[in-house]
């Protein structure tokens, strides 16, 4: 079992090295960082066990809803007709065009994986005039996104788990 571990721990820092210089490009450092103060918290929850209050998950999952929803209707008032919030928010081709159609010249950011789904990135506005109506729908489908990604991730995660 030793030998494994100090196998382990030398492939670890291995891939340290090999990908360090990609983690630093993409500006990732911050991430890692955290994840690594957290490590041993994790570690030790994993090996004790934590206690969950499930009336709490409960009402956040409700709060949540309602949250999502409410931030839903707002792009559905922002977007008007002839764009659908439920899969506007999705959608990189309908973002795309309605910040076409609305004159605004965007670039993908640097800090995320241009190879990952093209749903999961975030938009920089390249120039200083945008409108304001335009800033609030990328507000609100950023909003959206980072709300649904702790519904679905955390709370349900959570519930799948236990």
């Amino acid at each position: 079992m030793l030998s494994y571990a100090f196998k382990d721990v030398i492939y670890t820092l291995l891939l340290a090295k090999k990908f360090m210089p990609f983690i630093e490009k993409i500006g990732s450092t911050e991430i890692l960082e955290s994840e690594r103060k957290a490590l041993f918290a994790f570690y030790r929850s994993e090996r004790v066990g934590i206690n969950i209050d499930m009336n709490y998950i409960e009402e956040a999952k409700s709060r949540l809803r309602g949250e999502l929803l409410k931030t839903k209707e707002k792009l559905q008032e922002l977007l008007g007709a002839e764009y659908d919030a439920r899969t506007f928010t999705n959608s990189s081709k309908q973002i795309g065009e309605y910040l076409v159609k609305n004159n605004v010249n965007v670039l993908l950011s640097p800090k995320k994986n241009p190879k990952a789904d093209s749903a999961s990135r975030d938009y920089y506005i390249s120039q200083p005039d945008t409108p304001a109506h335009v800033k609030e729908v990328l507000e609100q489908v950023k909003y959206y996104k980072d709300l649904n990604k702790k519904y679905t991730t955390d709370l349900l995660g959570y519930e799948r788990n236990i």
